[in-house]
């Protein structure tokens, strides 16, 4: 029961449920006479459809949004792979393993990576470093 509710003659809650866990209710209240009439009730449930449904259209207008992020964000990943792979003027190993850390940053701003190179006979770790820009000529992750 909710406090403001007391002076209330009859209330009615109108519960809403978003994924099975409550979410929030719509309510009403008469100060007139001890139950509802006909008219009231059908008022009330037609309010309270309306507005589960409005909710329920939000929130998979949410979901589709979200969705469509994701796949610009898995058409651009690839989009930037494509032109790493499309550059066959690549014939330094070392090179390759720079462009694509830079792709990397490019993809995910804040990244940490860290790749093993040959040095002198053995293996070392390297860890990359965003530079001001890549050389495909899109600005890095935090640079100009």
């Amino acid at each position: 029961m909710i406090p403001e509710a007391a002076s209330y003659q009859v209330v009615a809650y109108y519960p809403y449920w978003r994924e099975g866990v409550p979410f929030g209710f719509f309510g009403m209240g008469s100060l007139a006479g001890p139950a509802w009439s006909a008219r009231e009730r059908t008022v009330f449930l037609a309010l309270g459809r309306a507005l589960q449904l409005a909710l329920e259209r939000a929130w998979h207008a949410e979901e589709r949004e979200t969705r469509i992020q994701e796949l610009e964000r898995q058409v651009h990943t690839g989009r930037v792979f494509a032109e790493l792979t499309q550059d066959l003027t690549f014939n330094d190993p070392a090179a390759l393993t720079r462009e694509a850390e830079h792709l990397l940053f490019r993809l995910l701003p804040g990244a940490s990576v860290q790749y093993w190179i040959q040095q002198d006979g053995e293996g070392r770790v390297a860890a990359g470093a965003a530079p001001e820009r890549t050389r495909l000529g899109a600005p890095a992750a935090g640079g100009g």
